[in-house]
């Protein structure tokens, strides 16, 4: 593919005056395009890609001055530069040329060189300022990423997938006026079995698509060594001696025109970058380098907190079970409770992240058992009234073994409001509707159906079908209002699913 044509929109009422433009322009070796009225002109800015607009000031309905203010004001096309024509140049001129933004001025009679030497430069300032708008761009999109991964790490498990998606979604072009960035990203993430998976990028319809690369490239790049990493560009007319020509010619062989490239490859990720607007060059080398290498920092940092975490947890994990009334139930416990949650979080619609955070810490909810004395756990016969209210702190016990670190802030909302209630009358801080957090929310449905299917030592396990009718209708000792309504009506609609969950994992 030719590299792109710089198109020149020229507007003038007279047809002698746009042909000698479009002479003196085209053996400049610009893209040409005529029209003789305003009213087109701003049509044609919106369906051609313009790189400049020489604009007669003397036209009837749209004046050339109206032309440049329009231009102006419209965000997507502030950098056109805008030439105007005048026969006389008077200081009114000037100065009303001035206050609509125009950036030059062509007197008549026409100088062919004049126009020549004024497009050029404009054309080449124009190139300037998109240069630094995409590097400033690049530079906000570092910045946010790394602001929106630190926001994520707040909650485990992190979702690096989808900020990596994030990254190469604000990298592609987004059509409009940003014409300059990769059409299409290459990304190839080295796997289990020293495979490489890759997928593929690309803006269409408005939307990014991501998609499974099938094709296994990186066999045609030559990899540096263990430990290393180099950055390639290469731009239509070079590629025969660039060292990126193989994989241009396998692309090549599955219908992918490549050209203006530039690569990031290393042994643990390779990213390509294809089919910019305009040609590359060190620049974007500097700037891809620097949104790879942020996102392997990120990926480091995620892998370190995931790793942590994980030991968090099953230490947490053996805390918890031993604090239930039987070891060998707890564990059982502590699967239907994980895949209950995570139930009812799928049917409240809860972002994904989140859902699978509730499921993850759900086990957890009664770690606080730990301080309680296992006599007054196990005891066969009903509680007395302080033994109720050791039992009840749990939930205090539970949030403080949890401490204040914001990473694990929905664990420790699932340990210490799980047996809040809707209408106020739970503990420990008798909180009351929306002000419960509705992780809390989703354990206390999950937790008493769980309690009621669970044989004790004072009597037999309930069925599904009579704890069902227990929540939703109520017992006397318990009753709808006890539940956030949004979430018993999850739990209405998700019942068949409990019932499956209990016979997997029941006693």
């Amino acid at each position: 593919m030719e590299a792109r044509k710089k198109k020149i929109l020229c507007v003038d009422d007279e047809s002698v005056n746009l042909d000698f433009l479009e002479a003196v322009l085209v053996k400049e070796g610009y893209t040409v395009i005529k029209t003789d009225n305003g009213a087109d002109a701003l049509d044609r800015l919106n369906t051609e890609c313009i790189d400049l607009v020489i604009a007669d000031v003397m036209m009837p309905q749209i004046s050339g001055f109206d032309i440049c203010r329009r231009i102006k004001q419209d965000e997507k096309f502030r950098n056109v530069p805008v030439v105007l024509i005048t026969g006389l140049k008077s200081t009114s001129c000037l100065s009303t040329g001035a206050k609509v933004g125009a950036e030059d001025y062509i007197v008549k009679p026409f100088q062919g060189d004049d126009i020549a030497g004024k497009v050029g430069k404009l054309i080449k300032i124009k190139d300037l300022n998109e240069r630094l708008e995409s590097a400033s761009s690049c530079i906000k999109l570092l910045n946010t990423f790394g602001e929106e991964f630190v926001d994520s790490v707040k909650q485990i498990p992190v979702d690096l997938s989808s900020g990596i998606d994030t990254l190469v979604a604000g990298f592609i072009s987004r059509g409009g006026r940003r014409t300059d960035g990769p059409k299409i990203v290459l990304v190839g993430v080295l796997s289990k079995g020293n495979t490489y998976q890759w997928y593929h990028y690309e803006y269409l319809s408005e939307r990014i698509r991501k998609i499974l690369f099938a094709l296994d490239i990186s066999w045609k790049l030559r990899m540096p060594e263990t430990g290393s990493s180099k950055v390639l560009f290469c731009n239509e007319g070079e590629t025969e001696k660039s060292e990126l020509k193989p994989l241009l010619d396998e692309l090549r062989n599955i219908d992918i025109t490549a050209y203006n490239i530039v690569s990031y490859l290393s042994l643990e990720v390779c990213v390509v970058a294809l089919n910019y607007g305009r040609v590359v060059d060190e620049c974007d080398e500097a700037v891809l380098r620097g949104l790879v290498l942020q996102s392997l920092s990120l990926k480091s940092v995620s892998s370190r907190m995931q790793e942590q975490e994980d030991a968090f947890l099953s230490i947490i994990s053996v805390l918890a079970r031993i604090a239930e009334e039987e070891e060998t139930e707890g564990a059982k416990h502590g699967y239907r409770i994980a895949e209950c949650s995570g139930c009812l979080a799928a049917q409240l619609r809860l972002p994904e992240q989140f859902a699978r955070a509730v499921r993850v810490y759900s086990p957890i909810h009664d770690v606080g058992k730990v301080y309680v004395p296992s006599n007054i756990l196990k005891k066969p016969g009903r509680l007395t009234d302080d033994e109720v209210l050791e039992v009840q702190k749990h939930t205090l016990y539970g949030a403080k073994i949890l401490g204040d670190n914001g990473t694990f802030r929905i664990a420790r909302n699932i340990t210490l409001t799980h047996h809040e209630r809707w209408d106020g009358t739970g503990y420990p801080n008798h909180l009351r509707g929306e002000k419960i957090p509705i992780e809390g929310r989703i354990l206390n449905i999950v937790d008493q159906y769980d309690a009621m299917r669970t044989p004790r030592p004072y009597r037999t396990a309930y069925g599904h079908k009579e704890a069902f009718e227990i929540l939703t209708e109520g017992d006397g000792r318990t009753v709808p209002q006890h539940f956030d309504p949004d979430v018993l009506t999850a739990f209405k609609e998700s019942a068949g699913e409990f019932e499956e969950i209990y016979s997997k994992f029941h006693c």
